[in-house]
């Protein structure tokens, strides 16, 4: 079950072909940026063309141009699309910026890294890794 996104958050949201669901089936496409952390672009469910497309007109320049940590926690499923996403990101860091994070990569995105030869160019962090065990 995908985690709700504030109202207040600029994000945008796309439904697969096969959805027919108004209000969001489960595996939906979601990026979004939330105000409270400006710096870290959200991604869950199925992200693919549509969904990074439909971006392009829900977020700014200066959104992405702030973006230091992508999280991919509750992803299903990515494409090459993310792929040229990531691969804009870094792009647009200064060259003395710190590494770009991406967090809690599944592992079927970690091919899809490995195989775009972004794996060299990122950070990748686990955010459970960090926590203390309960």
């Amino acid at each position: 079950m995908l985690a709700p996104i504030p109202r207040t958050c600029r994000y945008w949201r796309v439904h697969s072909s096969a959805a027919h669901d108004p209000v969001g089936p489960p595996g939906a496409g979601r990026v979004w940026i939330d105000p409270l952390t400006p710096d870290v672009l959200w991604m869950a469910g199925e992200v693919d063309l549509p969904v990074v497309r439909a971006g392009g007109d829900a977020l700014t320049a200066d959104d992405l141009n702030a973006v230091d940590v992508v999280d991919l926690t509750e992803v299903t499923f990515i494409d090459s699309s993310v792929v040229a996403l990531l691969a804009n990101l870094l792009l647009r860091r200064p060259p003395t910026a710190s590494p770009l994070v991406v967090r809690n990569p599944p592992d079927l995105a970690l091919v899809i890294l490995e195989i775009a030869g972004l794996l060299s160019a990122i950070e990748l962090v686990d955010r459970t890794a960090d926590e203390p065990d309960r």
